[in-house]
């Protein structure tokens, strides 16, 4: 029945319209908040951000998922250093996956676009993620990005080496070809 609910409210209530259905949010059962999310996320409602990013604390698995889902549509640069923060505690392999979607969006924010990865290349070096950073960089792009990966595939080994060549196949432009041809 929420599912229902939720997928007729998607259709017809727009980011403007968010406020009467936000207000109840809190006394709403967990499935119905979850829902709730959902629709603040699919119609982007980036004035609910703080509230959304609340939730991801939530004691119900559903509205926590709902939360990290709904991040990406939500966050702008200057929520970076709060997503690189979640990224470092996290350890369940969907919200890192939600996390690194809503890194990528907030990074993809920045202007001028050669200074989009250099928040995210700073926070590498002192993270102990840097394999789920450096997943997310083929969608940021930048030159700065691609040297790094490049150095992280010489010079590591293993699961970092295996996933900076992953990294290298997936990068959006076509400066990766002549790293991936001097490796191969």
């Amino acid at each position: 029945e929420t599912k229902g609910i939720t997928n007729v409210l998607m259709w017809i209530v727009d980011e403007r319209h968010l406020d009467p259905l936000v207000a109840q949010m809190d006394g709403l059962s967990p499935a119905a908040k979850a829902g709730t999310i959902d629709i603040i996320g699919a119609k982007a409602g980036k004035r609910y951000y703080e509230k959304v990013l609340a939730s991801t604390n939530d004691s119900n698995a559903d509205v926590k998922m709902a939360s990290f889902r709904a991040l990406k549509n939500l966050v702008g640069a200057k929520d970076i250093p709060v997503l690189l923060r979640m990224l470092e505690s996290s350890a369940d392999p969907e919200q890192v996956k939600e996390i690194q979607n809503a890194l990528v969006q907030a990074a993809n924010q920045i202007e001028p676009a050669q200074l989009r990865a250099k928040p995210i290349l700073e926070a590498m070096k002192s993270s102990g993620k840097q394999d789920q950073i450096v997943e997310i960089l083929p969608q940021i792009g930048g030159k700065d990005a691609l040297q790094m990966v490049a150095e992280r595939f010489e010079k590591t080994e293993g699961n970092s080496k295996e996933t900076a060549f992953r990294v290298l196949t997936q990068w959006k432009d076509p400066e990766a070809a002549q790293k991936l041809y001097a490796i191969c």
